[in-house]
């Protein structure tokens, strides 16, 4: 209904209770919308799911006698002087959309709504008010059909009957301290994270999302927001950038799915830039060539331009073969081979008229084909001389030339180098003199946080799967939120309750899957390794650092056993290991190579340090397959 409309009745004043609501992924939604361009996926967004949800809120609204102030653009900021009636329309507006469910290309819509009670009075129609920013805030923590409340709201609607309270958690609210939140809703209602719909789902139409073993789709990519900013103005100023993350914590996703949706949302850079990828693991793994590395980028460069209909441009440039003419090179000398591909690369990008982002996926796998080199050389030290430059095995002058370009100004405007890789490498980088991660900027990916995570639960099958109270509280902890773990056990959940038939997860099914995971063997020995690999180079290249780092994990997860939240204090760490015979400086240096990628977590207490490994699953994991005895006899 238009503002002008509407009958206004007069703003309260003094102690309120702030109401905010807001539409969950409404951009998404609206760039979902059928329509050529985006004034037309507006007005069917419009049309199709905002007007229906306004009617719904505002009928809402008016039954319960709050007070509307303004649209926030894709939700309400209503006020209230009962702080029960508040909270019962909330519930109310939340049912609604559960058994009247507005479709919408992602599923039913959801809304979050937030509550806060506090001291606020109007000023031209609006508040400007602590209260108000509060309320905003707790909205913003309310996962998708939640409504989130402050503990002032709280306690004033304790005791309403037909409604249940639970502690959601501590959140930093920006601006503001940590706060503690509390999760409102209806008795009997079986879901915390994600209220059920009064329909059941069709089982058999549910299909499982989740694949660990593949990079995050548009479903199961959650988070990140930081990190995908910091990658945009690595693009939009041509800073080279080096995306650091242990196995699996989403690197690749990161490029291929968050950076490469917030680029198509954003079409006046998209228009101007393109991502080709080179994936160093297709490309021979230990024995990648000048050749292949080069011809990858290069193919990839001109298949790309081709698919942009600029084919004409590059045609008297694809000179891939040229490149690699044996008669215009000497053997053993790089030199011109380097110049000629730099010319090469400067030629296509200019071609183009648009900057460049080599992506180069999995680049620590430079390492392997280094060490490779190393050794023929060892075995034949006047190999290289006996070499056409590009039939070479990938090198450290190699990668001098590759920093020298990084370096060059004029490539810097066209190109942009984005490289994926395992914490290990900056290790290996100094110490083999590579002097390339010094010329790129550093982003690294840890475990998604506790909203992150909790969407990558309830969202991907909104509407369709349900939890039960407490079940996404637990999954969250027992994970700690790493992106590869919970697709993990979600893949194997979800497959459990699609078999069994149900729709519904349990606080059983969840201890099951956990059960199998910490008392199986070898069945789950890949999965528990990918937790705990490539944290330094000597873990990489030396199988008794890796069984030495392995053993002071499993010791930190013994000495923690009967310790409150499994916490260990360094001096036991360090005197048990000295009875092994272990350094103190060994032990140090490992501590701190496994607190500096987040495997264990570190702490101090009155001055002394303490540790613990960071997932309670992997904690678990050592203690139940007693691999203490397997590592200290």
């Amino acid at each position: 209904m238009p503002e002008s409309t509407e009958f206004r009745t007069p703003l309260p004043e003094g102690l309120i209770t702030v109401l905010f609501t807001d539409i969950v992924d409404s951009s998404r939604l609206k760039n979902s919308m059928e329509g050529d361009t985006a004034a037309r996926r507006d007005a069917k967004f419009r049309s199709q799911i905002k007007e229906p949800h306004d009617k719904i809120i505002l009928d809402c609204i008016k039954e319960s006698r709050g007070h509307k102030v303004k649209s926030t653009g894709d939700g309400y900021l209503f006020t209230f002087t009962d702080a029960e009636e508040a909270v019962l329309c909330a519930l109310k507006i939340q049912n609604v959309f559960r058994v009247n469910a507005v479709n919408t290309p992602l599923g039913p819509l959801q809304i979050r709504i937030g509550l806060h009670t506090g001291i606020a009075s109007p000023t031209d129609d609006d508040y400007v008010a602590s209260a108000v920013d509060k309320a905003a805030q707790i909205q913003s923590q309310a996962t998708p059909g939640e409504v989130f409340v402050s503990h002032e709201t709280c306690a004033l609607v304790e005791r309403l009957k037909g409604v249940e309270i639970e502690e959601a958690g501590v959140f930093d609210l920006k601006g503001l301290d940590s706060q503690k939140l509390y999760r409102v809703s209806r008795s009997g209602d079986a879901q915390s994270a994600n209220l059920s719909t009064s329909r059941s789902p069709v089982v058999s139409e549910i299909q499982n999302p989740y694949e660990f073993a593949l990079t995050a789709n548009t479903k199961t990519f959650k988070g990140r927001e930081l990190e995908i900013q910091e990658l945009l103005e690595s693009i939009a100023t041509g800073t080279h950038t080096a995306v650091f993350g242990l196995q699996r914590m989403g690197k690749t996703s990161l490029i291929e799915e968050g950076l490469r949706k917030e680029l198509e949302s954003r079409s006046e850079l998209n228009n101007s830039v393109f991502v080709v990828k080179i994936d160093m693991q297709r490309l021979g793994g230990a024995q990648v060539m000048y050749r292949d590395f080069v011809y990858a980028i290069i193919e990839g460069l001109v298949e790309k331009i081709s698919s942009l209909g600029l084919g004409r441009n590059v045609q008297n440039l694809r000179r891939t073969h040229d490149i690699f003419n044996p008669g215009q090179y000497q053997r053993g000398d790089r030199t011109e081979f380097f110049s000629v591909f730099a010319k090469l690369l400067s030629g296509l990008s200019d071609a183009t008229h648009r900057r460049t982002v080599l992506f180069i996926d999995e680049f620590s796998e430079v390492r392997k084909v280094i060490e490779r080199n190393k050794s023929a050389l060892h075995n034949n030290p006047s190999r290289t001389s006996k070499l056409l430059p590009h039939d070479m095995y990938i090198d450290v002058p190699f990668i001098h030339h590759l920093s020298s370009l990084l370096k060059d100004p004029q490539l810097k405007k066209q190109i942009t180098f984005i490289v994926t890789v395992r914490p290990f490498i900056s290790e290996y980088d100094e110490r083999e003199g590579l002097q390339l991660l010094k010329l790129m900027k550093p982003i690294t990916l840890y475990h998604l946080d506790e909203k992150a995570a909790k969407r990558l639960i309830t969202e991907p099958l909104s509407g369709q799967v349900t939890y039960d109270r407490g079940t996404v509280d637990y999954l969250y902890w027992l994970t700690a939120g790493h992106p590869y773990l919970l697709q993990f056990m979600l893949k194997l959940i979800i497959d459990k309750i699609i078999r069994e038939g149900r729709s519904r997860v349990t606080s059983q099914d969840i201890k099951a899957v956990e059960e199998r995971m910490v008392t199986e063997g070898p069945a789950f020995d890949a999965p528990f390794a990918v937790l705990i690999s490539d944290y330094s180079v000597d873990e990489v290249t030396h199988p008794k650092e890796s069984l030495l780092g392995k053993g002071l994990l499993a010791l930190i997860a013994y000495l923690g056993r009967d310790q409150e939240e499994a916490w260990v204090l360094s001096h036991e760490i360090f005197d048990t290991l000295e009875r092994y015979k272990i350094p103190i400086g060994k032990t140090s240096s490992l501590l701190s190579q496994l607190t500096r990628t987040k495997i264990v977590e570190e702490a101090s207490v009155e001055g002394t340090l303490k540790y613990r490994l960071s997932i309670p699953l992997l904690r678990q994991r050592f203690l139940r397959q007693n691999l203490y005895l397997k590592y200290f006899r």
